[in-house]
């Protein structure tokens, strides 16, 4: 039972109220004192027989006197023993073991167990009555506990508490803190398009609106006083349940994507606000519902078809690529072909030109490429175009292309070489060919080398200087 909570606090105060209560009715003599009653009757009992006593002047028959006594015990439970002292403290007469029962010197608040009245005869003291009885109260720790008044307040306040804190949890529980509400709040409330509900300290639901009520498919009434945490709800892996946050921390928590397995999977938006007292503490908080499932559906789908056009575009480039490349290149050797060269070699010669920089180009030229043809067959030739054009390619830089020009004849564009660095790079060339054995072959080729420098107007001239170049050099 927590102390600090409305609950335990009413539940002490009624308890306090009846407690206080009690206690004025016994001591206005409303409840009975039924110590005191028994001990009256006790204390009447004794006086009784010491007046019977008294009554025979000390002439006492021992043994009737003694089966009187016996039978007094045997008819009165509460009594242990009795007997009859004389004034030098000798029994006259005694019943119920009396002698080892009695004890000297017992204090008033034990007046309850030993009684005794005084016998005589005229003025004349011959003797004293004593009786025996049991405790009338059985008090606590031997002997040193409270009295039956005070256990019996203590008994009532604790049990008073605890029962009062059990019926007010429940009653409060049950209590509907909606009716304290305005209506034209509700209908406020009800008029909103998200879902609204207020949660106490332990949240559980104190207000809802029709819109919550709706979504969770239960009426407002059978909400009230139910946990939050009773929905199936589930969020995303790492995320704080906003009213958890709230409440715990007193922070304001916006846009949590969340759902609950009681409204067909809806997705919800949810905000926490934490409620404070004019202390700034936190009593309770506020959450609003914003359905967002048609928004993350849309969301969803949005993302797929952004994923399609991606792939697609993804796709739609690499068609691009492969049909560049077979736009540029010739199918056979893998070199650029003319229209993609002269297009590369145009752009070369301006950069040229704009730069004042060198550039050159090397015309090569398979020997007797016919007779291979026509001895060994156009599959042989096609193998040697393959090999020479694939030999061509891998020696070329980034800048630098190989380019099959036409038939048996490659190009090679060498921007910012001079003409000694392209008649050194011919020559690496024409004897790398000539050392390559294809079809049990030997391939020998032609190479003619032209410069910017040359006086060369135009690329095409370029191209006719190399090949008349090519044309001396075979």
């Amino acid at each position: 039972m927590t102390l600090n909570t409305s609950t335990t606090r009413i539940a002490i105060g009624l308890a306090s109220l009846t407690v206080s209560a009690l206690f004025s009715a016994m001591v206005i003599g409303v409840i009975p004192d039924h110590r005191n009653e028994k001990l009256m009757a006790r204390m009447r009992l004794t006086e009784s027989i010491a007046v019977h006593f008294s009554a025979t002047s000390g002439k006492v028959d021992t043994n009737t006197t003694g089966q009187i006594l016996a039978d007094l015990i045997t008819r009165n439970a509460d009594l242990q023993s009795i007997g009859i002292r004389q004034p030098d403290g000798k029994y006259l007469v005694e019943a119920g073991e009396h002698a080892g029962r009695w004890a000297e010197g017992v204090p008033e608040d034990h007046l309850d167990t030993q009684i005794q009245f005084p016998l005589y005869t005229g003025p004349q003291l011959w003797g004293t009555i004593e009786a025996r009885f049991v405790p009338i109260n059985t008090p606590w720790f031997a002997g040193y506990g409270p009295s039956r008044k005070t256990q019996a307040i203590v008994f009532v306040g604790v049990v008073c508490t605890l029962l009062f804190h059990q019926f007010l949890g429940k009653v409060l529980k049950q209590l509907n803190p909606t009716q304290a509400v305005p209506r034209r709040v509700h209908e406020a409330l009800d008029a909103l398009a998200e879902g609204l509900l207020i949660l106490d300290e332990q949240q559980r639901i104190v207000l809802t609106n029709s819109a919550f009520t709706t979504a969770i498919g239960r009426t407002g009434q059978a909400l009230i006083g139910q946990s939050i945490n009773t929905f199936s709800w589930t969020l995303k892996a790492g995320t704080i349940v906003p009213w958890d946050c709230a409440l715990m921390q007193g922070e304001t928590v916006t846009g949590v994507l969340m759902r609950c397995a009681e409204t067909a999977d809806r997705t919800f938006s949810v905000s926490a606000v934490p409620i404070l007292d004019e202390h700034g503490t936190t009593r309770g908080v506020m959450i609003s519902f914003e359905d967002v499932t048609e928004l993350e559906r849309n969301k969803s789908e949005l993302v797929g078809m952004l994923e399609q056009l991606r792939e697609s575009r993804d796709e739609i480039q690499q068609q691009n690529q492969q049909l560049e490349r077979l736009a540029t290149t010739d199918p056979l050797t893998g070199c650029l072909n003319r229209r993609a060269f002269f297009m590369r070699f145009e752009a070369q010669w301006k950069l040229a030109e704009k730069h004042s920089r060198p550039l050159s180009c090397i015309l090569v030229d398979i020997d007797h490429f016919k007779q291979i043809n026509d001895n060994h067959g156009h599959s042989t030739g096609d193998e040697i175009l393959r090999s020479i054009g694939q030999l061509l390619s891998n020696s070329v830089g980034e800048n630098e292309a190989a380019c099959r020009y036409g038939g048996e004849e490659f190009c090679v564009l060498l921007p910012g070489a001079d003409i000694t660095e392209a008649a050194r790079r011919g020559e690496q060339l024409r004897v790398t060919i000539e050392r390559m054995t294809l079809e049990k072959l030997s391939i020998t080729a032609g190479f003619g080398v032209s410069y910017t420098s040359e006086n060369a107007s135009a690329p095409q001239l370029m191209l006719d200087q190399s090949d008349a170049s090519l044309y001396a050099a075979k």
